[in-house]
C-alpha cells in the first residue's frame, strides 16, 4: 500500500505510522513541498495522499498558507491514472479547517484537525486502508496486457503466465498474474480480452482497464495482416504509426462520381518505448527461440520485430486490391488490422505508454494462413512478456 505525506515537518508521520501499524506491507514516501508532492505523483500511483496544509512550493521555500490546497488543486486535474485512490486534508491549525474545508468537500475529500477530529480520522483512515488492503491484489496493476479475442490471442497471452487468478468484476473477466523483471521486481499484471473483435470493443476495454486497474503502461497483443513485400508471415510488428484507415470524407468528382478523400490522425509510438522495442529487435537468440519452441511450426526462419506503420480499420480484410489501396494512401504502411488506433488514443488521452505488438498471419488477401494464427499470438505475446520482464524499469 502506497502512502505519500505532505508535510514541511513530519509531526504528524508518528501519529499516522502508528494509526497504520496493524497492516502489512505500507510504503510511505514523505514530502515537504507542492513541488515534490507532483514530482512523486508523476512517478507512482499512491493509494493514500494525506495533504497538510501550510507547506512550502518548493523545499526550502517560504511556507505558503494554502499550499495544501494549492495541490489539491493541481491533482485534480492531473490524469486520472495519477489521482490517489483517497486523500485527506490533515492540519493542526483549527483555522485552516474552517478556511478550507469547504474546497476539500468540493472534490469530495475530508479535511481533518489533527487533534480535535483524532477518533474520526484515525477511524476513516483505518477503514480505507482495510479497503485498500482487501481490493489491492485486483484492483490495481504495474502494466495491463490486452487483445482483440479470447481465443487464440487471451488463451496463448495466459499460457506464458507462471500462474494466474481470475475474477469476474462488473461482469467483465479479468486475470491477474506476476512477472518478475531481471531486477527482480515483481509487477503486477492484468489482462482481458474485447467482447468483439474492432475499434469500438477495444477502447472501451482500454478505456475501462484504465479507469479501474490505473496500470503504468498498457500492451496489446494478436495477430495482424501484413503487406506483401513489407513483412513475411510470423513477423512481429509494432505500430508506429497507427491511424484509422477509414477516416476520411466520402465525396464526390466533377464527374459526380464518388470518391473518398483520407483524413486520417496518427499516434506515434513513445519514444521510451520504441527505444526499448528496438533494442529487444536486436535479440536474434530470443528471435530464434520463438521458432524453435513452437512444436510443429511450418515456419522456420526466426521472425522479425518490425517497428512500422500498421494502419487500422473495422473491417476483415481478404482482398489484395483493398490492400493495395490502403498501401496507396500510406506508401509505408507495413501492417493491418482493427484496433491499434483506438487503444492508442485510450492511452494517450490519459498520458500512459502503450505499444501494440501483432504478428502476421497473413497477407490480408483470400489466401489465410489459419494455420499460424495460435503461433504469432504466442510470438507477438512473448515479445510483450519479454519487453516487461527486461525492459520496464526503462519504459516508465
Amino acid at each position: 500500500m502506497n502512502i505519500l505525506l505532505v508535510e514541511d515537518n513530519y509531526d504528524k508521520y508518528p501519529i499516522i505510522n502508528k494509526t497504520l501499524s496493524i497492516f502489512d506491507n505500507i510504503n510511505f514516501t514523505k514530502v515537504a513541498s507542492v513541488c515534490d508532492a507532483l514530482d512523486e505523483l508523476s512517478k507512482t500511483l499512491f493509494d493514500i495522499m494525506i495533504i497538510d496544509i501550510q507547506i512550502p512550493d518548493i523545499d526550502g521555500g517560504d511556507i505558503n498558507p494554502q499550499g495544501g490546497v494549492e495541490l489539491l488543486n493541481n491533482v485534480e486535474h492531473l490524469t486520472h491514472s495519477k489521482i490517489p485512490r483517497y486523500i485527506f486534508g490533515l492540519t493542526s491549525n483549527s483555522s485552516d479547517v474552517s478556511s478550507h474545508f469547504d474546497t476539500f468537500k468540493k472534490f469530495g475529500w475530508p479535511l481533518f484537525d489533527l487533534r480535535n477530529d483524532a477518533d474520526c480520522w484515525k477511524d476513516l483512515l483505518v477503514t480505507k486502508a482495510r479497503a485498500i488492503e482487501k481490493n489491492i491484489n485486483y484492483m490495481s496493476a504495474d502494466v495491463a496486457i490486452i487483445t482483440a479475442l479470447e481465443d487464440t490471442e487471451l488463451e496463448e497471452l495466459l499460457k506464458l503466465a507462471p500462474s494466474y487468478t481470475s475474477s469476474n468484476i462488473d461482469g467483465y473477466r479479468y486475470y491477474f498474474y506476476e512477472v518478475t523483471t531481471v531486477n527482480g521486481t515483481k509487477l503486477k499484471v492484468v489482462s482481458s480480452s474485447a467482447e468483439r473483435m474492432g475499434v469500438t470493443w477495444s477502447s472501451q476495454l482500454a478505456t475501462r482497464i484504465i479507469e479501474k486497474f490505473k496500470p503504468r503502461i498498457i500492451l496489446m497483443t494478436g495477430i495482424c495482416a501484413g503487406v506483401s513485400g513489407k513483412t513475411s508471415l510470423g513477423d512481429i510488428i509494432v505500430g508506429d504509426p497507427v491511424w484509422d484507415w477509414g477516416a476520411g470524407k466520402i465525396s464526390e468528382d466533377h464527374e459526380g462520381n464518388t470518391i473518398f478523400l483520407p483524413d486520417p490522425h496518427q499516434l506515434a509510438l513513445n519514444r521510451k518505448v520504441k527505444e526499448q522495442l528496438r533494442d529487444l529487435s536486436q535479440d536474434t537468440v530470443f528471435l530464434k527461440s520463438l521458432v524453435i519452441s513452437w512444436p510443429h511450426n511450418t515456419l522456420t526462419s526466426a521472425p522479425q520485430i518490425l517497428i512500422a506503420p500498421m494502419a487500422c480499420g473495422s473491417s476483415v480484410i481478404a482482398t489484395q486490391a483493398t490492400v493495395d489501396d490502403i498501401a496507396d494512401k500510406h506508401r509505408k504502411v507495413t501492417a493491418i488490422e482493427m484496433e491499434s488506433y483506438a487503444v492508442m488514443a485510450a492511452a494517450f488521452s490519459y498520458d500512459i505508454p502503450c505499444a501494440v505488438i501483432k504478428s502476421v498471419c497473413d497477407l490480408g488477401n483470400k489466401h489465410k494462413a489459419d494455420e499460424i494464427q495460435n503461433y504469432c499470438a504466442y510470438s507477438s505475446a512473448s515479445v510483450a512478456i519479454k519487453l516487461i520482464i527486461d525492459k520496464y524499469h526503462n519504459l516508465i
